[in-house]
């Protein structure tokens, strides 16, 4: 008797199931319109129901407190509000550009809430994945970079950048694990090429951070 097990008494492993394309199809271009004009409507349009509001409820407040609050309150709101104009049209995009290819619009670990998250937060890019000793190290980080801040505010930004970065690849890889590439439908054109939604973003993003640069640049010369 062979210890060897023969290839005809193998049990063949089941293959893969493919990820059905939904019956309904989304416009990108229509959610990315959308969420440019109105935040959070394009995510509404996708069916993301609780983060469209939650969009559109944190840039009313952004707004409120830049009209009637003094202060560092008052740039605090300016940096969220640049932020998450910046993510909503583009997460509307991709929403939509996600949904024709079977992934849900509320499903788990989305890259750019998790990057948002890190980006305007202290470390809640990575409680967002579960990642509870990320978010108290991202805490203990803050605290130390409270001193340096008002200093040299373009460090922190960078760091900032990079955390969001970092979450952002551990979601893209927990949602890997939940929808396989290999297991998703080819993708559905759109006729808004994903070009604009990116180089829209990215102008005021790029904006802001000329903005920091400069105010950098200034404080330094100041001293």
């Amino acid at each position: 008797m062979s210890i060897f097990p023969h290839a005809e008494l193998e049990t063949p492993a089941a293959p893969a199931t493919a990820i059905e394309a939904p019956a309904r199809r989304l416009s990108a271009g229509r959610a990315w319109l959308m969420s440019a004009v109105l935040p959070g409507s394009g995510q509404l349009y996708c069916g993301a129901t609780a983060r469209g509001f939650a969009t559109l409820a944190v840039l009313l407040i952004a707004v409120a407190v830049i009209i009637f609050a003094p202060g560092d309150p008052r740039w605090l709101a300016i940096r969220v509000l640049i932020f998450f104009y910046a993510f909503a049209a583009l997460d509307a995009y991709l929403t939509a550009y996600e949904h024709n290819r079977g992934i849900e619009a509320e499903a788990p670990a989305n890259p750019r809430v998790a990057a948002l998250l890190n980006f305007t937060t202290s470390g809640l890019g990575y409680l967002y994945l579960g990642q509870k000793l990320g978010c108290v190290a991202v805490v203990v980080l803050g605290i130390i970079l409270r001193g340096i801040s008002e200093i040299l505010p373009l460090v922190v930004e960078a760091v900032l950048l990079a955390l969001a970065v970092h979450a952002a690849t551990m979601a893209r890889r927990q949602r890997n694990e939940s929808y396989p590439p290999d297991r998703l439908p080819p993708p559905v054109p759109s006729k808004l090429p994903a070009a604009v939604p990116y180089a829209v973003s990215g102008f005021v993003l790029v904006a802001y951070y000329g903005l920091v640069t400069f105010g950098q640049i200034m404080l330094l010369v100041q001293r």
